[in-house]
């Protein structure tokens, strides 16, 4: 039997590479490959996690090479120029971005500087890039594998040039093209059907799986491990009844599932089972109600595992992740030294399929493995963090009005703990530092609106009413400030992450451990 040391046949979110088993998928790569040859520009749409890049990278490449095309480098665009050195005004980023993938894959000693390809049309690059002379006479197929950025922040001008740039191209007649998008940018991408030849006629939708192939997509890849799951048909139906967690999609009522969901969840199945078992207990495992939760739970299942219970360390990878790769809960690719992750946890996120790690002009970069994590993480990081704050640990152990409730009662008063968020506004004549404290309930309402609505000022900071009393100890046990006079530091990141407030985003990048100031 296989050992749980080898890597398990189920990959976790990322998709899957070229090379490996994509199972189920026969039919559509086969159709999908076939409308390619036959119409020359196809646009390939379907739901986030419905495993476009899987279909891509494991099924339509090496179909496309068995009919001898010449296949590039999947395009991933990206429009974060940082570190690419001086480039000229004019550069529309994402064009650059498309030169610089493909450059990417040529040998180093034949690679171009950012700054030189920025000179070169997208047309003149292609027609002038190196390949082996054994491909110099095949069609080329070029696959734009991830036009999200370009779709939902370049400004109009940006998409418009780098479609003109990508149609102009395109007039080879020995050039292939396949665009994919997610569904709900489709009518974005068709805005600029005009630029391109074929004028996207040619859509193929990738639909999700239906229980039947579901079952037997999950039974061929247990195989593989040597392995099977019992009872295949009861995850089955537990998958299907997941929702996606965003109100987009109810999966129970149109009986189909994702690719995304199947197979975090079998990997999590397959790693809980016991070494030695041949079979693997459905029943076992919870999954709960969206596909969201259930990333979000693989997300802190690989951290506890990581960090081996060390609080603070599973706190700072974290911060780190959210804030760089996942800032106001969307995706963003990083450089790789701009993340203050050590080599063994990035292994580590890498290894279970949450993060990926690849290169890019010249550097390496860092990148959430899956465009569906990052709202999923940014959720798991706010139930963690109410639930692990330093600051509720702190003052539930020094301030004798604390309460199981979450509040600090002093007198008649009382302060909520659940949900603070605060701010330094600006001094008044006494040196008594003056505080703005914002009091949230969590009902479900994001950190920044929930804040706005409800913010408090002390009005007269240095009375000595027990509420002013109350919230000034608060607010210099929270808070740091250093003996220049600067404005405050926090000193522990937000009990409740704000997934879009900027504030958060700014602390996650300054708090660097700072302790807590506990003296009056």
């Amino acid at each position: 039997m296989a050992s749980k040391l080898e890597p398990p046949p189920f990959v976790g979110p990322r998709p899957l590479r070229t090379g490996e088993l994509l199972a189920g998928r026969g039919a559509e790569v086969q159709q999908l490959c076939d409308e390619l040859i036959a119409r020359r520009v196809v646009v390939l749409h379907s739901v986030a996690g419905a495993g476009k890049s899987s279909l891509i990278n494991a099924g339509l490449v090496p179909a496309l090479r068995k009919v001898e095309f010449d296949v590039w480098r999947p395009i991933a665009l990206q429009a974060n120029v940082e570190g690419l050195g001086e480039l000229p005004a004019e550069t529309n980023p994402y064009v650059l971005s498309a030169m610089l993938c493909l450059e990417d894959e040529l040998p180093a000693r034949a690679r171009r500087r950012p700054a030189a390809l920025a000179q070169l049309s997208f047309g003149d690059y292609v027609a002038g890039r190196p390949r082996r002379k054994r491909f110099a006479d095949r069609n080329v197929a070029l696959v734009f594998d991830d036009l999200d950025d370009l779709l939902t922040t370049a400004g109009e001008a940006q998409r418009r040039d780098f479609f003109a740039a990508i149609g102009n191209t395109l007039e080879n007649p020995k050039l292939w093209a396949l665009l994919v998008v997610r569904d709900e940018l489709l009518a974005k991408l068709t805005l600029h059907h005009r630029q391109v030849p074929t004028r996207m006629a040619n859509i193929f939708h990738l639909d999700r799986f239906r229980p039947d192939s579901a079952a037997r997509v999950i039974e061929a890849l247990a195989a593989q491990g040597e392995r099977r799951i019992d009872d295949v048909g009861a995850l089955v139906t537990k998958l299907v009844a997941l929702d996606d967690g965003r109100g987009e999609l109810d999966a129970a009522e149109d009986g189909m599932l994702d690719l995304l969901a199947l197979q975090v969840v079998c990997r999590q199945l397959w790693a809980a089972a016991p070494e030695g078992d041949e079979g693997i207990d459905v029943d076992a495992f919870e999954l709960g109600t969206s596909v969201s939760t259930v990333l979000g739970r693989y997300y802190g299942r690989v951290l506890r595992t990581l960090v081996e219970g060390d609080v603070e360390a599973e706190r700072e990878i974290r911060l780190q992740v959210a804030a760089t790769m996942a800032p106001g809960g969307r995706r963003v690719r990083v450089r790789r030294e701009r993340v203050d992750l050590d080599d063994a946890a990035i292994k580590c996120l890498r290894g279970f399929g949450l993060v990926d790690l690849y290169e890019y002009a010249g550097g390496e970069w860092l990148s959430l493995a899956h465009a569906r994590l990052a709202e999923p993480i940014v959720a798991s990081d706010a139930q963690w963090l109410r639930a692990h704050s330093p600051t509720v640990s702190k003052v539930k152990g020094l301030l004798p009005g604390w309460s199981k409730r979450g509040r600090v009662e002093v007198g008649e008063h009382s302060v909520e703990l659940e949900g603070m968020s605060w701010s330094e506004p600006p001094r008044e004549a006494s040196d008594e530092p003056s505080w703005l404290l914002s009091l949230t309930d969590l009902d479900g309402k994001p950190v920044v609106e929930a804040a706005t609505s409800t913010m408090t000022t002390v009005s007269n900071p240095t009375a000595s009413t027990p509420e002013a009393l109350a919230q000034r100890q608060l607010a210099r046990r929270l808070l740091e400030i250093d003996e220049a006079g600067n404005e405050a530091r926090l000193a522990v990141a937000l009990i409740s992450l704000a997934q879009a407030d900027s504030r958060w985003r700014a602390a996650a990048r300054t708090a660097e451990g700072l302790p807590l100031s506990l003296d009056d």
